[in-house]
């Protein structure tokens, strides 16, 4: 008895034991059960919001909305500019700078356009491109400078403008351009970077100056680039903060289509060697876009002045802003007046593509970079036709005070170079009578 009493009560204890064990399996079991079925209904949730999100995205893309809040730049295509700035081959004429054309197009036909506005900056001012296309309706060929390490941060920023604002993606053509002594550098690093189109301000550097680096800049080769780039018959040539006159392109091609009829009536090289002067202007404050009069009521206020007032005004003061400001308000663009070239005038311009001498690649850095074209498209025979409604106007008022420090240095650089320039000249047109 006391055997079999002690038997039971290990039986007893051990099945105890067992009968706590399965209770517990059970329960985990149960908690396991429900933990799965919470998460498939999650997952279920989450991919009805998923679903329910890219129906919205599909709506939101269809009303023309798809270029705001946290829209994503696609790595896919920052992997496919990185190839081609891998596989440039094409190097400028002097050898200096390995060209990349097209890195980015326009997804609309610009075919059947006129007029391209033209400029070159660094990836620091791209920035300008969104005010830019709000108020320009038509094709943009730009160039952006870049070398080493910050060349990833190019393709950021081409692929964020591309990507993130309709009017850039749908006007602007980007080019890239970088000296072979100083190609790009770890350019897989951009596929680490933010992607979202709420990050614009990750694009502004208001303290950068494109002079202020190691490397010169080279204005005219990146203008050169992007004017041969253009798709239109027509470019102007402007500088990145630069906004130009409302319905502009709109206008030039209705005085362009009027102008073509002097060239059926046998005035075709007239036509052709003549360059349409666009005044241009500075503003201070948030104006950034004008017609005539509302300019002329900011210039009235001095919250607008002619460009370079204050820092080099003969370079300007040709234009006769006064006679300018004159002129009978019509209700369509035409030519106000014709000028003589005189030195040192290097006004803004719109000329036909075709045999327009291209600018001078020599000339880095600041000074005589675009005067050297203006002197030539004179000593080649060039008439200059000031247009009387269409303009430009620069942002912020230019003060010798924001220049750069080596800005004196390398205009007296650029003044020698531009005395052999103009040596060049007479050798280039030997039966030009004209002087610069």
């Amino acid at each position: 008895m006391g055997r079999m009493s002690v038997e039971s009560m290990i039986w007893s204890h051990y099945g105890k034991t067992v009968m706590i064990l399965l209770v517990i399996t059970v329960i985990l079991q149960a908690y396991h059960m429900t933990k799965l079925m919470k998460l498939h209904e999650r997952n279920k949730e989450e991919t009805e919001t998923g679903e329910s999100l890219h129906k919205k995205h599909i709506r939101e893309v269809n009303a023309g909305d798809r270029f705001t809040g946290q829209r994503m730049i696609k790595r896919v295509s920052l992997l496919e500019y990185v190839e081609q700035i891998e596989k440039a081959h094409l190097m400028d004429s002097s050898g200096t700078y390995m060209i990349i054309e097209n890195v980015v197009t326009p997804v609309s036909d610009d075919s059947n356009e006129t007029l391209s506005l033209c400029s070159q900056t660094t990836a620091d001012h791209l920035h300008y491109l969104k005010d830019l296309t709000e108020t320009w309706h038509g094709p943009v060929s730009v160039t952006v400078f870049t070398h080493g390490h910050e060349t990833a941060f190019a393709l950021y920023s081409i692929a964020y403008m591309h990507t993130c604002f309709e009017k850039v993606q749908t006007s602007v053509r980007f080019h890239v351009a970088y000296p072979i002594s100083h190609p790009p550098i770890n350019l897989k690093t951009v596929i680490n970077m933010e992607m979202h189109c709420d990050n614009f301000e990750s694009l502004i550097n208001e303290n950068n100056i494109n002079y202020e680096n190691e490397i010169a800049y080279p204005h005219n080769v990146l203008r050169n680039i992007a004017v041969s780039s253009a798709s239109t018959p027509y470019i102007l040539v402007i500088d990145i903060d630069m906004i130009p006159s409302q319905d502009l392109n709109e206008t030039f091609s209705q005085f362009i289509s009027r102008q073509s009829i002097s060239e059926i009536k046998g005035d075709k090289n007239k036509v052709e060697q003549t360059v349409y002067v666009v005044p241009a202007f500075e503003s201070q404050g948030d104006h950034k876009t004008f017609d005539k009069q509302s300019l002329l009521k900011q210039w009235d206020f001095q919250n607008v002045r002619p460009f370079y007032k204050n820092v080099c005004w003969k370079c300007q003061k040709v234009t006769d802003y006064d006679k300018w400001r004159g002129l009978p308000n019509l209700p369509f663009l035409d030519v106000g007046y014709i000028l003589e070239w005189e030195d040192p005038w290097e006004p803004f311009y719109i000329a036909r593509r075709k045999d327009l001498p291209p600018y001078d690649g020599r000339f880095k850095q600041y000074g005589f970079n675009r005067i050297s074209q203006v002197c030539e498209l004179h000593i080649a025979g060039y008439q200059f036709a000031v247009l009387n409604n269409a303009f430009l106007v620069h942002r912020g008022f230019k003060e010798p005070a924001s220049f750069h420090a080596k800005k004196d240095a390398e205009n007296s650089r650029n003044r020698e170079l531009f005395r052999t320039f103009k040596e060049n000249l007479k050798e280039r047109y030997p039966k030009s009578t004209r002087q610069c």
